[in-house]
């Protein structure tokens, strides 16, 4: 295999298939340039070489009796690229996308197990230090340089050319206000679960890149964190891992975030209890062999972290809401037996927006609300696999006080998370308060009514379009925001002002919602913008 001056080109996945389509074997060339692969006798192959950046070669067809097959690649050039902060000067993990001005990007079938890219990109990587070479054929190209939603992007197109290197210096520009406050997902998986194919380090380095200080890893029955990952990317500055574990019943009554959950590395799984061990259920016509949800969630919280859980995606299939019945209209469930009064958390959004889960998850979070019981909602990725599920959309964002990750504590995190002080971003920013009651707090003594100051902040490539506010349950006002209401200091203030509400509920409780319409292009493709607050409760 030799590149288009003539040289070795190691590095070069071949893939052989048989004239027919049917997939053989795979390899990858040898830093001589060099391959063999074994293949059926009498049988004509088709060879097609692949490295991302260069053109496809091939598939050519190879007959039965040819002892070798020589292949060379197409021209190409590089991009380097540096990104640091506008500010400061210093360098930062960001995201680049290399993206096609209008050609087609070079790609192989699905099937031959190539790793997965966000669709019509030919690179995204995720340099923890901000600074990472790729290749790339002849032409032109767009360089796109992003750290999640409090930046601006940067974007540039480059002229490739064969055989030199184009540098970028990109300098990306915070702007949105987000002092004293810090953003978790709480439920990433990698290898380590069942059913994902992703690798640790590439997982953290990507939440990173997007902005993310709280990535926390969320296996099935595998305690672990990230504290290894960002101790090899030397990263502290950027991100603190929380050790945890998705608490996974199988098929029987769903899923539950476990935060914190410290792994212990001399025993099989982190130490993770054998909780698919348990007795049958005491009533005979329950047909499986588990311990009642109850009795498991006091073993979880009597652990010595005295962890919280999270019921995660709580409806659909055999998941925790569907399991027990529970009806948002009553505020009962069907099956008290198996009915838990403690639990302070619900993932309200599973890679989902406000729009998207207004009819269902957010109306049974809403229901526990008027019914009086605390319950406050998170927003994570539940990434499985990071070419279609992107670490950190949605994001929770907690009222920390501090913005050095090197200063948390998993306490601090737990309980911030279980109090409620935090808001979900998917791509938008929403404060607001009552007086100074935030999420989570209780405003007194304001008489009939009270001003709910709202404040909404979007960097300038994302969408926003309209806020709702909830007052006990129902939205009592829906506010377009016009691009007039930005702030004319600051445009990334897209709204702020002061909203009356009546407080006068039994049940009194405020959350505000912004959202918009069009995607997270380029950065998240097919995410929808949106942000909200957890409840502020208010009375006369």
């Amino acid at each position: 295999m030799l590149d288009a001056a003539g040289s070795p080109a190691p590095g070069v996945r071949i893939h052989v298939e048989t004239d027919t389509g049917d997939y053989v074997t795979r390899t990858r060339t040898d830093s001589d340039g060099n391959y063999a692969v074994h293949v059926p006798q009498d049988v004509t192959v088709r060879v097609t070489a692949f490295r991302r950046g260069d053109e496809v070669v091939g598939p050519i067809g190879v007959a039965d009796d040819a002892p070798t097959a020589d292949l060379s690649l197409s021209p190409t050039g590089f991009v380097h690229v540096t990104a640091t902060d506008a500010d400061t000067g210093v360098a930062l993990p960001v995201r680049v996308q290399l993206m096609p001005t209008s050609q087609a990007v070079p790609s192989v079938p699905g099937h031959f197990g190539e790793p997965a890219i966000a669709g019509g990109r030919l690179h995204v990587e995720y340099p923890t230090d901000g600074d990472v070479t790729v290749r790339a054929p002849v032409g032109d190209w767009e360089v796109l340089v992003s750290r999640g939603y409090e930046y601006e992007l940067y974007r540039e197109v480059v002229s490739v050319t064969a055989g030199a290197t184009v540098d970028v210096a990109a300098t990306v520009e915070h702007v949105v206000d987000t002092t004293g406050v810090m953003c978790a997902d709480y439920h990433i998986h990698t290898v380590r679960s069942n059913d994902s194919g992703d690798d640790g380090h590439l997982k953290l380095a990507s939440a990173v890149a997007d902005g993310l200080e709280l990535p926390i890893r969320s296996e099935h029955e595998f305690a672990a964190g990230f504290a290894q990952e960002i101790e090899d990317y030397g990263v502290e500055r950027w991100a603190f891992s929380v050790p945890s574990v998705e608490l996974t019943t199988m098929e029987f009554f769903g899923h539950f975030g476990v935060l914190p959950a410290v792994p212990d590395d001399s025993k099989i799984n982190g130490g993770t209890p054998l909780w698919q061990t348990w007795p049958t259920a005491a009533d005979p016509s329950i047909e499986f062999d588990s311990l009642f949800p109850q009795e498991l969630f006091a073993q979880v919280r009597a652990r010595p972290e005295e962890p919280v859980i999270i019921v995660n995606h709580p409806r659909g299939g055999q998941n925790y809401f569907e399991f027990a019945g529970y009806d948002p209209m009553t505020g009962l469930p069907d099956y008290p037996e198996y009915w838990d009064e403690q639990f302070p958390l619900v993932e309200v959004f599973n890679d989902s927006s406000w729009r998207q889960s207004l009819d269902r998850t957010v109306v049974d979070w809403l229901s526990f609300l008027d019914n009086g019981r605390r319950v406050f909602a998170v927003g994570s990725s539940d990434s499985h696999g990071i070419s279609n599920s992107p670490v950190g959309y949605p994001r929770t964002c907690l009222e920390l006080g501090t913005d050095d990750p090197e200063t948390l504590s998993w306490e601090l995190v737990r309980d911030v998370t279980a109090a409620g002080n935090s808001t979900i971003s998917g791509g938008i920013y929403v404060d607001a308060s009552v007086g100074a009651a935030g999420p989570g707090d209780d405003a007194t003594g304001l008489g009939a009514t009270a001003q709910v100051h709202v404040r909404v902040q979007a960097a300038s490539w994302v969408d926003v379009d309209a806020i709702d506010v909830v007052v006990d349950g129902a939205i009592v006002r829906t506010i377009d925001i016009l691009p007039e209401d930005a702030s004319p200091a600051n445009p990334v203030i897209r709204y702020e002002a002061d909203i009356a509400i009546d407080v006068s509920g039994a049940n009194g409780y405020v959350i505000v919602a912004a959202y918009g319409d069009s995607s997270l292009e380029p950065v998240h493709p097919g995410r929808i913008p949106f942000g909200v607050t957890n409840p502020i409760f208010v009375s006369p």
